[in-house]
């Protein structure tokens, strides 16, 4: 079993029942060369889930604005305003949204938007954001398939995902979607769970050096259980980690705690 690349030397473990289970501990920030990447294709999947039919992009002139982060508190501010326009126009439309920030070659941002809504006119939409913001540069795009939601979404949506003072490098409105059962079980409260330090990849080898049955039930996750007379806990498993591998990795193997995911 092939774990992704490890931005932090730490993983998390939960034992219930005499099943043990120990996932790698990631730091979630778009800085990390491992994560940013993790991020990214996180964004792309919530993008396509919420079924958008259109593709609406707001852009104002860069001439405006002193710095690339007073315009994307503008182009915020904008979208605001334009949604609530959106439905005294259509009352019944509430128009269910993802949002990301794309920094032009200039510095300058663009605000891409996947939309769950029925047709709009341009001409109405640019004439609106013309009175909200001064500029009239607004396209919307109708998806005509999966396909072409699937490549709109990771060349603007996934692209580069931009941050500015202030501002989210993306976000959606509580509309948009329902979390998967994969992110339900996520956002569970996690107080079972323990962090220590240790490489979870030489956990492999310890527990079946120590009887213990290994099994790999997700990506990056691996379960094990202990032989019939034992337990296999990881304070033994990582035990035997530290009498193995401490000439090698002087680094202590030491719990951190309970903690909340």
């Amino acid at each position: 079993m092939q774990f992704r690349p490890l931005c932090t030397p730490d993983l998390s473990v939960n034992s219930e029942n005499g099943i043990h289970r120990a996932v790698p501990v990631r730091c979630k920030r778009w800085s990390c060369e491992v994560c940013a990447e993790i991020n990214r294709r996180r964004v792309i999947r919530l993008a396509k889930r919420g079924k958008p039919t259109a593709m609406l992009t707001l852009t104002i002139s860069s001439k405006d604005f002193p710095t690339p982060d007073s315009a994307a508190a503008e182009l915020k501010r904008g979208l605001v305003a334009l949604r609530k326009r959106i439905n005294r126009r259509w009352p019944s439309e509430k128009m269910p949204f993802i949002a990301v920030f794309e920094k032009h070659k200039s510095g300058f941002p663009h605000l891409h938007l996947l939309i769950r809504a029925r047709f709009m006119p341009i001409k109405w939409l640019r004439e609106v954001w013309t009175d909200i913001t001064g500029s009239w540069n607004v396209n919307i795009v109708s998806f005509r398939g999966r396909d072409q939601l699937a490549s709109y979404a990771a060349k603007y949506i996934g692209k580069d995902l931009a941050a500015f003072e202030h501002c989210k490098r993306w976000w959606r409105s509580h509309d948009y979607d329902r979390p998967s059962k994969e992110e339900e079980k996520e956002t569970r409260p996690r107080q079972e769970w323990r962090r220590w330090e240790a490489d979870i990849r030489l956990l492999k080898s310890c527990i079946t050096a120590l009887g213990g049955d290994v099994s790999f039930p997700e990506r990056d996750v691996i379960e094990w259980t202990g032989p019939p007379d034992k337990n296999l806990s990881i304070t033994e498993v990582t035990g035997v980690m530290r009498s193995w591998y401490l000439h090698t990795n002087p680094r202590s193997i030491r719990p951190f705690g309970a903690f909340k995911s």
